[in-house]
């Protein structure tokens, strides 16, 4: 194995890493006294994840610098190494701010991304899907959890996302929320984590506008303090309230809504786990590579030229370089979904008068 030298920085294929320690590398120490960035390749190189090795008694280290979404659909993959191997230690390296996004019996350590190498250095086997081998063509044809799973080399027997929810909590946020007698509550998204896959704000609008007027009790979800627009008279804002709401307790005000409407994000994943009747709506990714598991979901796919284009933002890039939104500022994909459309939907899910 070899690294490259260039600008300070150590690189090659993998996960870049904060390095505090020095690299034995080609039976040479390589000095990484300045702050540069190491990958975890020459880890990974001689630490490969083999599903037909007995890991039990050993250390796995997963990661995956994703959001909620990301997270909430690697836990099958996680569910499964547990399920083989009883007996393992499994550490799951997140972003800082993800930390409730895997419950605690899935695994036994949680690592803030990124990793050192001197913590790297400390399990028997990586699983890294930064850049994994195949991953970025395999997530655009399957269906990410199993995406996951295969660039683990593993096969998963159940897909099924299970989240628990805390009574005393619920209990609470009922009484933060109290709900109108014989008024649906339908809770909105404002936007994803990335701007590619948030509805745009003006469409998003007149869709929170059009459920209040129809009398409809609307409960508005987002980071903390995103307040993106003036909540009409009886919508509630959540992400505004003090103090903030964390992940856990937006996915139990989620669970307490008739219905709601999400961009392709960590809550459209919420509400499939949980039954929670749900309007998702897509452009950049198919529908089918996210909720084919969802039977009470109706996903919306925009319908545009450049769609799907799969793009992240991991590039620096908000959108795709030669595409048109990126002179718009929004998924055209998605500004093609109508706010009619969605109200629609929304309301024969109410009335339970979907078609599929």
């Amino acid at each position: 194995m070899h690294l490259l030298v260039c600008d300070e920085a150590l690189e090659i294929r993998g996960v870049l890493i904060e390095a505090r320690v020095p690299f034995l590398v080609d039976r040479h120490w390589v000095p990484v006294e300045v702050a540069s960035s190491v990958s975890l390749a020459p880890f990974v190189s001689h630490k490969c994840f083999s599903p037909c090795a007995d890991w039990n008694q050993r250390r796995i280290l997963v990661i995956r610098n994703g959001g909620f979404g990301d997270l909430l659909l690697l836990r099958p993959l996680l569910s499964e190494l547990r399920r083989r191997w009883q007996s393992t230690h499994i550490a799951l390296c997140r972003g800082a701010e993800y930390a409730d996004a895997v419950d605690i019996e899935l695994v036994d350590e949680q690592v803030d991304y990124p990793v050192t190498a001197a913590e790297a250095a400390m399990y028997d086997g990586i699983l890294e899907f930064e850049d994994a081998e195949g991953f970025s063509v395999a997530e655009r044809v399957e269906h990410l959890a199993d995406a996951f799973a295969g660039a683990a080399g593993i096969k998963l027997v159940d897909r099924t996302i299970s989240l628990r929810l805390d009574p005393v909590r619920a209990k609470s946020l009922a009484q933060r929320f109290p709900r109108e007698n014989g008024v649906a509550r339908v809770g909105v998204q404002l936007s994803a984590s990335n701007i590619v896959r948030s509805y745009p704000l003006a469409l998003l609008k007149q869709v929170v506008g059009t459920l209040a007027e129809r009398r409809h009790q609307v409960l508005l979800f987002g980071r903390p303090g995103e307040a993106l627009f003036s909540a009409p008279a009886g919508v509630i804002d959540i992400t505004a309230v003090r103090p903030f709401l964390t992940f856990a307790d937006s996915m139990t005000a989620l669970a307490s809504c008739d219905v709601v409407v999400v961009p392709d994000s960590s809550l459209c994943h919420v509400a499939g786990a949980l039954g929670v009747p749900a309007v998702a709506l897509f452009g950049p990714f198919p529908s089918r590579l996210r909720t084919a598991d969802y039977l009470r979901t109706i996903a919306i796919d925009g319908n545009a030229p450049c769609a799907p284009c799969f793009h992240h933002t991991r590039s620096g890039q908000e959108f795709p370089e030669n595409g048109p939104c990126k002179a718009t500022g929004r998924c055209e994909a998605l500004a093609a979904i109508t706010p009619s459309e969605i109200v629609q939907r929304t309301e024969e899910l109410i009335a339970g008068t979907e078609k599929r």
